[in-house]
């Protein structure tokens, strides 16, 4: 959910590295005091990445809204609900993630306080122009809230025509605001899934294998992006359905270990990125899979240019996982 949220969300808020922030009216706690030194800000990162998703709103609260359809965990830091008219434009969906980065205003939105937190709400009426919101099917907000020790709550709502979906959204986040600062683990909600990612949740773990380090304050939950021999890596752990990942048509490499690993390249120039992927653990809720694109699948990725160092990267990064 969160690229298809970031996506849409892009043109009212961007997303930069975490800032500090000593407002002397924030509420006491951990997630309201600015990071001091490196050592606060992993452990803010660590504690963001440990939250259950799907817990920041509950099925009971879910249920005040509208009757459920349905409720998936999509990605390690990130749920959907979709709730109401099954009906096409009719019913109301809900997307909403954990990130950690600081929230720049980007578009017209409003401002306001929730329990001490700064939240933006960004809706659709406000930032397109006259003719294009008349030829709208749906309306839709952007929300989000912004905790000084790093993290941040992005929440996306849509709804039917003839509603708000900014008070909604404020609503809604007000909720995921209080549940964040409880801190639920993962396996609060039973929408959740368990997987094997949660056995190493940090993408950086496999540095000190390299002898490469990176800047607390350019980590983030699922991806890690460094130099190695001379090449830009991007290391992710996702949860991506299965035929969308690169070179899933074609027969997974052997790289000496017990994990399909897939292959591509983004064209044909030598400058062009190489993908390497590895599913690590079964489909995620294959009974709800997306009848396009298959199940969701717990995947370790890596991106860069050389495929040696890139398949080197990645053998040690899945040497982590049992």
């Amino acid at each position: 959910m969160i690229r298809r949220l970031a996506a849409a969300a892009l043109p009212l808020f961007l997303l930069a590295a975490c800032a500090d922030d000593q407002s002397p009216t924030r509420p006491a706690g951990f997630w309201f005091t600015a990071p001091r030194n490196d050592e606060i800000r992993l452990e803010a990162l660590d504690r963001a990445r440990a939250v259950d998703p799907c817990a920041l709103v509950p099925r009971a609260e879910l249920e005040k809204i509208a009757p459920i359809r349905s409720v998936e965990n999509d990605d390690r830091d990130s749920c959907e609900a979709e709730l109401g008219s099954a009906e096409a434009n009719k019913g109301i969906e809900l997307d909403w993630a954990v990130v950690f980065a600081t929230v720049q205003e980007g578009a017209k939105s409003a401002k306001t306080t929730i329990a001490g937190t700064d939240v933006l709400l960004a809706g659709d009426k406000d930032n397109i122009p006259e003719d294009q919101f008349a030829k709208l099917v749906q309306r839709n907000c952007t929300a989000t809230a912004q905790f000084p020790a790093g993290a941040a709550l992005m929440l996306f709502v849509t709804t039917p025509l003839g509603t708000e979906p900014c008070d909604l959204g404020e609503k809604v986040l007000g909720t995921a605001i209080a549940e964040f600062l409880k801190e639920p683990a993962r396996g609060t909600s039973p929408d959740t899934a368990a997987t094997v990612l949660d056995a190493t949740a940090d993408p950086c773990d496999v540095l000190p294998q390299l002898g490469v380090t990176v800047n607390a304050a350019d980590r983030r939950m699922r991806t890690c992006d460094f130099t190695y021999k001379g090449d830009e890596i991007s290391l992710r752990y996702e949860y991506d359905e299965r035929d969308t990942i690169p070179g899933h048509d074609g027969p997974p490499l052997d790289l000496g270990g017990s994990y399909p690993v897939y292959r591509d390249v983004s064209g044909d120039d030598p400058d062009d990125f190489h993908f390497y992927t590895a599913v690590i653990g079964p489909e995620i809720n294959p009974a709800t899979a997306d009848p396009t694109f298959g199940p969701r699948v717990p995947t370790v990725s890596v991106t860069g240019k050389n495929d040696e160092v890139l398949t080197e990267v990645l053998r040690r990064t899945l040497t982590l996982f049992p």
